[in-house]
């Protein structure tokens, strides 16, 4: 009696397992490096795993964690679809892609992190119905610091270039020192030969 009553908990706890899979594994996660003060947007793609996700857009949802600084939205769902149907009138996707925009604020920390949620999307169920399914993902971001805006000398095109202060102060310094000898000798033929120059 005892090993019957053990027989059928293991095959429970086996037949639970097995529907714990979910049909879908986040596979890959592109652009999830940011930077403070900019949007980005991450493409995370999730493959189905010996099962039918249906094409259902609109019954197709994403959910995340509300994290101070970070704005999040999710921009549209991509079905990467079988050629064979699932079902009538539903097609089933061997992927399903999700982007999402991401934009850290100049409070959000800088570093790693680790982004939560929820993917819900329909799968055939073992009588061949559609039947929601979640998925949680955890999602890997790193957080740059802002770059500040750098100003850019705009392109002189063959104009003249405004002289520094140091080099009109190198100028007037050479006049002054190249007049006065030359005032000085003008002065001194004008005084000894008497041919002055009239103003």
């Amino acid at each position: 009696m005892k090993k019957s009553i053990l027989l059928v908990i293991v095959l429970a706890a086996a037949a639970q397992a097995q529907q714990a899979v979910p049909c879908l594994r986040l596979s890959k996660v592109t652009d999830n490096a940011l930077t403070q003060q900019e949007s980005t947007i991450a493409k995370l793609t999730f493959k189905a795993q010996n099962c039918a996700v249906l094409h259902l857009p609109d019954r197709t949802t994403a959910t995340f964690e509300s994290l101070p600084g970070l704005d999040t939205s999710v921009m549209y769902f991509l079905f990467d679809l079988d050629e064979t149907p699932a079902s009538a009138g539903n097609q089933k996707a061997g992927e399903l892609s999700l982007l999402l925009r991401l934009s850290p604020s100049a409070d959000f920390a800088v570093g790693e992190h680790t982004f939560h949620g929820l993917l819900t999307y329909q799968v055939l169920d073992s009588s061949g119905n559609p039947a929601p399914e979640t998925l949680a993902i955890d999602i890997p971001l790193t957080v740059a610091p802002h770059k500040p805006y750098q100003a850019v000398a705009p392109p002189n095109n063959g104009a003249p270039q405004e002289e520094s202060g140091f080099v009109q102060g190198l100028k007037t310094a050479g006049m002054v020192i190249v007049g006065i000898p030359i005032f000085i000798v003008l002065a001194l033929v004008c005084t000894f030969t008497g041919n002055c120059w009239e103003c």
